[in-house]
């Protein structure tokens, strides 16, 4: 985050252990208690996204659309567009990002059924496992506490399930451990056409959008405007952005592609998303995953 960008109010991202490479891709807490802020900075603005989300409201609410989540503990599958939550006041959340393959790996979930989707993690997550493993995360005392109870409830799980054949892990079993999209949506790609039974480019396709919840040309196009908002943020920082060739990095025909392409996954133009980055609260997701 760049001297003039505005602060978050605690907001931190947590890197998941080792073991959890392929599985967990973070871990998140944001706390606005105490913090200054105006009504405004109270909206959350959310990236189109792969990843699977659940959030422990350890106090306070969110909304969608003037709606209250379905909380206090909420599932959020992979998200197609970009959404816009907000806070009616102070909040303390904590939240546990997965990646979709490896959920549906770890649970038996059918992904799809969750995407574009918000519901109350107690009634997707039934199993008395994972009902106990909620509460104790909303109980426990502190983030170290969480995250400690999450790495040893799912480190032994994930070992047992990456040892079979899903789109998470090589042929061997060997996990595929990224923090780009573009590397796992190849991966999840090449395991879908390896898959028995039936080979054919439908099926494949199925399989995809069974483990990550979104089709295979989504999930690209992702991946190429996470490329370019790293590779943006990068040359932000050396002093001056050349969208030519941010677009060109990212495999976009050209700017206007690039633009387009932007806007289905943050809502914003790249420009106006690095600004609104630098000024508004709002944006502070954006801010916290550029690091």
């Amino acid at each position: 985050m760049s001297e003039t960008a505005a602060p978050s109010p605690s907001a931190r991202l947590i890197a998941a252990a080792p073991a959890l490479a392929g599985c967990v891709r973070a871990f998140i807490e944001r706390d606005t208690v105490g913090a200054a802020l105006q009504p405004e900075d109270r909206f959350n603005h959310f990236p189109a996204s792969p990843l699977c989300a659940i959030s422990w409201f350890l106090q306070g609410s969110a909304t969608l659309d003037g709606q209250p989540l379905p909380g206090p503990i909420v599932f959020r599958g992979p998200q197609s567009m970009p959404t816009i939550t907000a806070n009616p006041g102070p909040v303390r959340v904590f939240l546990l990002l997965l990646m979709p393959d490896a959920l549906a790996a770890l649970t038996g979930l059918d992904i799809a059924d969750h995407a574009d989707r918000f519901s109350d993690a107690r009634q997707v997550f039934t199993e008395s496992d994972w009902a106990a493993l909620l509460n104790g995360v909303m109980q426990a005392p502190d983030t170290a506490a969480r995250v400690e109870l999450l790495h040893a409830f799912l480190a032994p799980r994930w070992q047992e399930a990456r040892s079979g054949r899903h789109a998470g892990s090589g042929r061997d079993g060997r996990v595929i451990a990224t923090w780009h999209y573009a590397d796992w949506t190849r991966a999840l790609a090449l395991q879908a056409g390896l898959s028995a039974p039936g080979r054919s480019l439908r099926q494949a396709q199925r399989r995809i959008r069974g483990w990550a919840g979104l089709p295979l040309q989504r999930l690209e196009s992702l991946s190429r405007a996470e490329r370019s908002f790293l590779d943006a943020m990068q040359q932000q920082a050396r002093g001056r952005v050349d969208w030519a060739d941010v677009a060109a990095g990212a495999g976009y025909a050209d700017q206007s592609h690039l633009c387009r392409a932007a806007r289905q996954a943050s809502g914003e133009s790249p420009a106006q998303l690095l600004e609104r980055m630098r000024r508004e609260e709002c944006f502070w997701v954006y801010r916290l995953w550029a690091g």
